[in-house]
């Protein structure tokens, strides 16, 4: 993949402080005065969030760093007339430079923070905003004693929770699945700089809630050089992979795509899967299928050329060579002749494939060896432990999506709200589009046809599964804003990918 200007790279907690240290020494700025940078951008996106509530606020800090920033928020608040009610919850002795220096700013504002002890100390009431500061990236363990008695009278609050860089409790990218009672449940989370891995996952939506990230001014070019390989994919990414369509260009100039796809009762896939290929801009598209959807797909999708084998399921598919790409799987149906067909196209294709849903289950790991090189998988979870075996959760299974993409050298797109794109290299990009709207059958078909074009006009398989990925859930999310989650469909999916398209270009 061409790497993006900035990609947004998902860093470790040491290379955050690392950013932190030598922004600190380069810019040259105090370490106190780039805590204020950061809690005063916190404060601006805070505003926004909750600018039509009542401006009352109680704020939870720790002895750290991240307790610090709830101490700079609390004292900015307090200038812009917000009541404020502050606590620190000394868990330790010890006690950031940072953080005793803004406890004497803030007392200065004169606003005194009420100090926590014991779990007695805890205020019998609360506003019904929460900012939760008490600590940040450096914990490695579960929250205990006092701190984690702290978090559940927190969570006990029947008040919008809103965290400082990460949930407290929360590790940034480690396993904490097994402690969620000892994590602060936040509605919204605003994180400084990079996101962390763990917002990507799905063991902890509900722990960190909406989340943004606000840049705190660390040296970018500085991050730049960090050595990363997990990034999240952003608008301006995809924008700068997009190749233009030159005024001498003909459909020649935009490949062939090939599917291979439907079976009775099942030919709905093929023509989602047709008409998504149609929108990819490749410049032309043939479907193979079964005589009994041969009247649908010339109906449907009038623009496809269409060929067929067999009655009822796909029994054979002719030459091969004239296709740049090709996509086999939705509705394909789980016959052994069927399996046999695909197998064929394994051995005999040249192209990349890209394959989804049957073709999936008609297949093991073993065959999954044979693809042709930069083919694209685009399994969810379910079927990714079918192939590859079961995970206990979300870090193991994407530890196991970056170890099977190398040696098979093919793309692995793990579907799901933040889709994971395993590259071959060892690369990872989450997917930042898309929404629940869009868990209904036929969207995995959509994406089948929309990265099969993509490939046949000329992306590499790389880009065209990021690309593919980016823009299926853009696509998503604008039939989300049209038409609300609950009754949209596969099929909207395709009539909005004109649209994203057009975002896309005009950015």
């Amino acid at each position: 993949m061409k790497n993006p200007i900035h990609p947004m790279k998902i860093l470790t907690a040491q290379q955050i402080r690392d950013c932190d240290a030598h922004t600190i020494a380069i810019e040259p700025i105090p370490s106190i005065d780039l805590m204020e940078r950061a809690s005063s951008r916190f404060v601006k996106a805070f505003e926004q969030v909750v600018s039509s509530q009542s401006k009352s606020v109680s704020i939870f800090c720790g002895t750290g760093n991240n307790g610090g920033d709830g101490l700079v928020i609390a004292r900015l608040l307090h200038h812009k007339s917000w009541a404020v009610d502050c606590y620190l919850v000394q868990f330790s002795e010890k006690m950031s430079p940072d953080n005793v220096a803004n406890q004497e700013r803030l007392k200065d504002s004169g606003v005194s923070p009420k100090i926590i002890t014991s779990i007695s100390d805890f205020p019998s009431e609360v506003h019904p905003l929460i900012i939760d500061a008490l600590v940040g990236t450096g914990i490695t363990r579960p929250l205990e004693g006092l701190l984690g008695e702290v978090v559940q009278e927190i969570n006990k609050c029947s008040g919008s929770v809103f965290a400082v860089d990460l949930p407290s409790g929360l590790f940034d990218r480690d396993d904490c699945s097994e402690y969620l009672d000892r994590i602060v449940h936040a509605h919204s989370t605003f994180t400084f700089q990079n996101p962390k891995r763990n917002f990507l996952l799905p063991e902890y939506a509900n722990i960190v809630g909406a989340w943004q990230v606000l840049d705190i001014g660390l040296d970018h070019g500085f991050i730049d050089q960090l050595s990363c390989d997990e990034f999240l994919l952003q608008a301006s990414d995809i924008q700068s992979l997009i190749q233009p369509r030159l005024a001498h260009s003909h459909k020649g100039t935009f490949g062939h795509a090939g599917l291979i796809c439907g079976s009775q009762g099942m030919v709905g896939a093929a023509v989602l899967s047709t008409s998504a290929c149609l929108r990819s801009g490749a410049g032309l598209t043939t479907i193979m299928v079964p005589e009994v959807g041969y009247d649908i797909l010339q109906t449907s999708c009038p623009e496809a050329m269409c060929l067929t084998s067999g009655q009822n399921y796909i029994a054979a598919v002719p030459n091969l060579e004239k296709y740049n790409a090709i996509g086999i799987g939705p509705g394909l149906g789980q016959n052994k002749a069927t399996k046999d067909v695909l197998l064929d196209v394994i051995r005999n294709s040249h192209v990349p494939l890209v394959i989804d849903a049957d073709g999936l289950n008609l297949l093991d790991e073993t065959d999954l060896s044979n693809l042709p090189v930069n083919s694209i998988i685009t399994p969810h979870p379910k079927e990714f432990e079918r192939l590859f075996g079961k995970t206990e959760n979300s870090h193991a299974r994407i530890s196991l999506l970056q170890k099977k993409a190398a040696p098979l050298n093919i793309i692995i797109l793990l579907k799901g709200h933040h889709s994971a794109i395993a590259f071959p290299n060892g690369q990872l990009y989450f997917n930042s589009t898309g929404n629940p709207g869009m868990a209904k059958g036929g969207s995995g078909d959509v994406l089948t046809g929309l990265i099969t074009g993509l490939v046949a006009r000329g992306y590499t398989s790389e880009n065209a599964a990021v690309i593919g990925c980016y823009l299926h859930g853009l696509a998503g999310d604008i039939c989300a804003d049209a038409i609300g989650m609950e009754g949209m469909t596969a099929l909207d999916l395709v009539h909005h990918l004109p649209e994203a398209w057009q975002i896309l270009e005009n950015l």
